[in-house]
């Protein structure tokens, strides 16, 4: 696996579309553009201007056409925005940790697990046209993104890190995103796009209590801070859809009005500018797969062997429409949204056990 280096990206794109062109083997020409446009890809990934804000008026537009094709998904976004926040508040712990020990503790990770899953998380850190990009930010929210390159077998990993405990979730996190496109190549379609973060999110539940040793209060802590920060999403997802429903074609596409009026329903300034000018795919993607992660770990408690199992025929799933995925994953015995307040309470008791120590 490669570091990133955007220079040296330039010239093995270079050298790629060169040999596609002087190759007189078509075949042999094919993998050399393809391999040529991944690169590209990955370049563009990392252009200052691919990530150019929209406006509040295409964000709303594209919220609509998103929420036509998702709109199934809706009862369980609301579901979870019911639920009361745990609301824990804490200083998370520095831990400056180099990359080589990031990577160890990931490869440690899934060879705890004793699947398949080591293999190709092996094949992928070993894959000389992977590529690693580590970026480490202030922010206290971590983030990351993997995506499969022309092959398929190789992948361009981004994980960003910063400095606290979070980056070791945040390396099993994209990992598994891997991992799974390995095992199912339409893993990462749109019609999937809201049960794909399933398998990572679950990866994470599980690494943290294998953080529990020597990162006890932080693993607790940052389970309570996710279980919130996807309460929330809930909430800005729901705010926009009643938005949606409730307001004219003209009043959307007034950026003052709409201002003044999310203002006057008591939003603050950051719940206003997530409302206004954050997609809400990105809120969607993970509110269902993260109830789904839930009821698997609530199985992984009590049989092991059989969410890792069930994980796997989750991943299998391909579907032609969004809302088929909900019938499998009913199909499958899950029953999404059962344990959501069980598994607050678990993290609330163990909270509180922190606080005292």
């Amino acid at each position: 696996m490669k570091i990133f280096n955007y220079q040296d990206l330039i010239k093995t794109y270079i050298v790629n579309k060169r040999l596609a062109k002087r190759e007189k083997d078509p075949v042999q020409s094919l993998n050399y553009e393809n391999k040529a446009n991944s690169i590209r890809y990955v370049l563009e990934l990392n252009s200052p201007t691919l990530f150019a804000s929209k406006n509040h008026k295409a964000i709303m537009e594209s919220d609509r056409e998103y929420l036509q094709d998702f709109d199934e998904y809706a009862p369980f976004v609301r579901m979870f925005a019911d639920i009361d926040p745990i609301e824990v508040k804490y200083s998370k712990f520095p831990i400056n940790s180099p990359l080589s020990r990031l990577m160890l503790h990931t490869r440690g990770f899934y060879q705890k697990l004793k699947t398949k899953y080591y293999k190709n998380i092996y094949s992928v850190m070993g894959d000389k046209d992977s590529i690693l990009k580590v970026t480490r930010v202030k922010k206290s929210k971590y983030g990351g993104i993997a995506i499969p390159l022309a092959d398929n077998k190789s992948f361009y990993i981004n994980v960003d890190v910063n400095g606290t405990m979070e980056d070791f979730i945040s390396f099993v996190h994209e990992f598994s995103h891997a991992n799974s496109i390995l095992i199912n190549p339409d893993h990462a379609s749109y019609e999937k796009s809201c049960l794909f973060e399933a398998d990572a999110l679950f990866m994470e539940m599980i690494d943290l209590d294998f953080l529990k040793g020597p990162y006890d209060n932080e693993s607790v802590y940052h389970k309570a801070d996710m279980f919130d920060d996807y309460i929330y999403s809930a909430w800005i997802a729901c705010a926009k859809m009643k938005l949606l429903t409730d307001l004219s074609d003209d009043q959307l596409n007034d950026r003052r009005f709409l201002e003044a009026y999310l203002k006057s329903k008591g939003y603050s300034g950051k719940e206003i500018n997530d409302i206004l000018y954050t997609e809400i795919e990105n809120y969607y993607n993970y509110i269902y797969a993260y109830m789904v992660a839930i009821e698997l770990y609530f199985r992984y408690l009590a049989d092991k062997n059989q969410a890792l199992v069930l994980l796997e025929k989750i991943i299998n799933l391909k579907c032609d429409e969004p809302g088929q995925y909900i019938e499998e994953i009913d199909k499958l015995g899950i029953v999404v949204g059962k344990h959501i307040n069980e598994y607050r309470d678990l993290i609330s008791k163990e909270c509180s056990y922190g606080q005292k120590l």
